[in-house]
């Protein structure tokens, strides 16, 4: 009997250690492919909920405000308001205490394994247990020193995030992280082309006019130089011979 549930735990394990691969690979062919920002954070949303199996996945943003927000930004699976109706903070404030909170402050991951027991709040604990939400953690998303985000997976099933499964995601979490950084830094290499082009094109356009300026300037003189000769050369005797050659 023993024997049996010993072999039926450790098939268990490695069911979820190949999900929590297939998520991994999943979520790097997304880094690959993203385009942008928003869409990367959409497609990982997804596949923690479609490949990894979790009841919902977000991510959330640090806004260095007086309240310490912590702004979620997407998410994918039974959210349910939960989200949107609540405060989540970095601080140490009484919505600063969930994992979320945690690995901000700490720059670590944080983990409640047993919402039962971990959350004391009692209209906190009710409105996740509503959503069957049994466990939670929270990744920090840095770039280098700065906690700059969050990704929070939550399951069904309590004790979900064994030793082995958290590696993988904090390796998922810091794979986001780059594919972040990265699209942000490409966007400001877009962003400054874009400029420096808009800047050639203006000084472009200066020259332009101050030449146009100072040719107009320059016949304007010359026009007025040819109308002083013919007129001093009327005056003149040999005026048709030097009138031909201005002319």
């Amino acid at each position: 009997m023993n024997e049996n549930k010993s072999e039926n735990s450790v098939q268990e394990e490695l069911r979820k250690l190949n999900r929590a691969l297939r998520t991994i690979t999943a979520v790097n062919h997304s880094l690959v492919r993203a385009a942008d920002e928003a869409s990367l954070l959409r497609d990982l949303c997804r596949l923690m909920v479609t490949e990894g199996g979790y009841r919902m996945a977000w991510i959330g943003y640090v806004i260095k405000d007086e309240e310490k927000t912590i702004l979620p930004i997407m998410w994918e699976g039974v959210e349910d308001g939960y989200l949107t109706n609540v405060t989540i903070s970095y601080g140490e404030n009484e919505f600063g205490m969930g994992p979320a909170g945690i690995a901000v402050r700490t720059g670590s991951t944080a983990v409640f394994q047993d919402i039962k027991n971990d959350i004391k709040n009692y209209e906190w604990k009710q409105n996740v247990l509503q959503r069957g939400y049994a466990a939670i953690i929270a990744l920090p998303l840095k770039n280098k020193e700065e906690i700059f985000g969050i990704v929070g997976i939550i399951s069904s099933n309590p004790d979900a995030f064994d030793k082995e499964e958290t590696k993988l995601l904090e390796q998922l979490a810091n794979d986001l992280a780059y594919g972040i950084i990265s699209l942000r830094n490409r966007e400001q290499l877009k962003n400054l082309a874009i400029h420096l082009e808009n800047a050639r094109e203006a000084e472009r356009k200066r020259v332009a006019r101050e030449i146009h300026d100072e040719l107009g300037q320059y016949l304007t003189g010359l026009t007025m130089d040819i109308t002083f000769l013919r007129e001093m050369i009327e005056d003149g005797s040999d005026k048709k011979k030097l009138l031909s050659k201005i002319d």
